[in-house]
């Protein structure tokens, strides 16, 4: 499965928005045990604001998200990247992460940290295990609907052919109460006439 993701890379700092531009366009991520095989289409912003901006205009498959951005920091990107649905799986890119930022930015919903400054290898790698897990995910949802289709048309496949036999036994049963309160009719009735008859004899 040939797939191509698109990827935001937000960092104020030009040189490592167009080196992971580079890296990434000339990058292909090949799974041969999921059957997926991924290219990159990627663009690169530099503030927070112009990063929300294109979250909420058109949400990439992937952000690389810089920790320290001026105006709107990476922590509050991070936030609206996570309130989409499905969210973007986003990866904090900073020199500067303390233990707590690092803590606070991973129960926010960041996949990985990539420290700078990086290799390509290195940027290489983060995506590619981004990557994965984003093809992975997509794929079970996928299966999951599939499943869910699946069932729906047996039940509807099942309701339609019981449909008539279900039918023909409501009819036989219908036919079976009437015969039963038919019966008890003419019981009834019977009784009423031998009650008459005997007591015009005794009168």
């Amino acid at each position: 499965m040939a797939e191509r993701l698109r990827v935001l890379v937000v960092d104020d700092e030009e040189g490592i928005r167009l080196g992971v531009a580079r890296v990434l366009e000339k990058f292909v991520a090949s799974f041969p045990d999921i059957a997926a095989e991924i290219s990159y289409e990627v663009e690169t912003v530099a503030t927070g604001e112009i990063a929300v901006e294109r979250l909420r205009e058109a949400p990439p498959d992937m952000m690389l998200l810089d920790l320290k951005l001026p105006g709107i920091g990476g922590l509050d990107v991070l936030r609206e990247a996570r309130a989409l649905e499905p969210p973007v799986l986003t990866v904090m890119v900073s020199a500067y992460a303390s233990v707590t930022t690092a803590v606070e930015a991973t129960r926010g919903g960041t996949f990985d940290f990539l420290p700078k400054p990086f290799t390509p290898n290195e940027i290489k790698a983060v995506v590619r295990r981004a990557t994965r897990d984003l093809v992975l995910s997509r794929q079970a949802k996928k299966l999951a609907a599939e499943q869910r289709r699946t069932r729906f048309e047996l039940i509807r496949v099942l309701v339609h052919e019981l449909k008539a036999p279900l039918g023909a036994v409501e009819g036989y049963l219908a036919s079976i109460l009437d015969g039963v309160v038919s019966d008890e009719e003419t019981l009834r009735s019977e009784e009423r006439r031998v009650g008459k008859e005997g007591r015009s004899r005794w009168s």
